[in-house]
Parts: structure tokens; C-alpha cells; sequence
């Protein structure tokens, strides 16, 4: 029974200390500075929500906040109009992202056609790669 409650101590522990490193949030922050404000007014994304989700590591799957990635990266050119994703620029813009890390995230979201959608899928992918 101490064998279960500990093992239930570390899962519990480990999903609760997940963060993406402080590195490449202040990255991240200085990148879409620029667009922030405006990717918040056109996805209707709470504001708090938009300014901490980084930090607090929470990517809820909803079509504001999957917007709100999706305006973010046409502004950075990471996303061409056509939903289409640009890995050079990614890598190029990202210190974080290598060119392997872009391929396996887009690889699974070749099938949707949502640009909100299939941005929330690369994002979450690389977050999820990025975590410690």
C-alpha cells in the first residue's frame, strides 16, 4: 500500500512540476511582443490566459486559444496565409526549434484542415517537446 501512495506521490508531483525552461519563455515573449495585443483582440482569448499560459504551462484546447497561436504565427511568418507552416522561419525565429523537432510536430497535423486547430496541435507538440 506505501508502494502505491508513493508511486501516486511522484505522478502527481512530476505532471504539477512540468514548465517549460524560463529561456525560451522570455524567448517566446520577446518574439510575439510585438503581436501580443493584437492576436489577443482577434482571437477574443482571455487576456490573462494570454499573458501566462507560457509560464503556467496551460494550452487549453479551445478555438480561442488555438487561435490566438494560430494569429501569433502568421504575424511571424511561422504560418502562410494558406495554413501551410514554414519550418526555416520557425527554426530561423526560434533559437529553441530545430529543424527535427518541426517535422515530427508537423507531421501529425497534415490532416487538419482548421488553421486555429492546427496550430494549437504544433504548439502543444512542441511545448510538450520543450518541457522539463
Amino acid at each position: 500500500m506505501r508502494f502505491i501512495i508513493f508511486l501516486l506521490y511522484i505522478f502527481i508531483v512530476k505532471s504539477h512540476s512540468q514548465r517549460i525552461p524560463e529561456d525560451i519563455q522570455v524567448a517566446w515573449k520577446i518574439i510575439t511582443k510585438p503581436y501580443h495585443n493584437a492576436c489577443v483582440m482577434e482571437s477574443h482569448i482571455d487576456p490573462y490566459l494570454a499573458e501566462n499560459w507560457v509560464r503556467d504551462f496551460h494550452m487549453p484546447d479551445t478555438p480561442a486559444f488555438g487561435c490566438f497561436i494560430k494569429c501569433l504565427y502568421l504575424n511571424l511568418n511561422f504560418m502562410k496565409p494558406d495554413g501551410a507552416f514554414d519550418v526555416h522561419e520557425m527554426v530561423d525565429v526560434a533559437h529553441y526549434m530545430t529543424h527535427d523537432l518541426a517535422r515530427i510536430c508537423l507531421k501529425d497535423i497534415d490532416v487538419e484542415k482548421n488553421h486555429c486547430k492546427r496550430s494549437y496541435k504544433l504548439g502543444t507538440c512542441i511545448v510538450n517537446s520543450l518541457v522539463v
